[in-house]
């Protein structure tokens, strides 16, 4: 595990940002639960294909009210999960350990691995092994 400090150099109380990968801007909104919202990247983007080409397109759990965020693995994270919040990033082998250290942090816990399962399955495996939605015309 890989473990990076993220505490304001000026305060540690005024929680920071997420750092840019971890910035849910760039991202849409696919569902809420449970004080969490699921991201990823848009499919209507240019850089889209290449995305899915490289490994990077993952998905990102995203707890406001907490300030912590959860990416799935991806190329962006050598293939792991990786937990953000103002204190500390790291990277985690499965979701299994995420939820752990999400417990161990006091942090809410994640959604059920049933739900994000699902959600991995449309939107990240289907896009890598060429399944994409059909356009429905009026």
């Amino acid at each position: 595990m890989t473990v990076h400090s993220t505490l304001s150099p000026l305060s540690s109380i005024t929680p920071l940002r997420p750092p840019e990968l971890h910035d849910p801007c760039e991202r849409a909104c696919l569902s809420e639960f449970g004080g969490w919202s699921l991201w990823s990247t848009p499919r209507n983007i240019p850089e889209y294909t290449d995305i899915v080409r490289s490994g990077a397109l993952h998905m990102q759990l995203f707890h406001s009210g907490a300030c912590v965020s959860i990416l799935t693995p991806s190329s962006l994270t050598d293939n792991h999960y990786e937990l953000w919040t103002p204190a500390q990033r790291m990277r985690v082998c499965c979701y299994h350990h995420v939820a752990e250290k999400l417990v161990e942090l006091g942090a809410p816990p994640p959604p059920c691995p049933g739900i994000l399962s699902r959600f991995t399955a449309w939107f990240l495996h289907a896009p890598m092994i060429g399944v994409g939605m059909r356009s429905v015309e009026a």
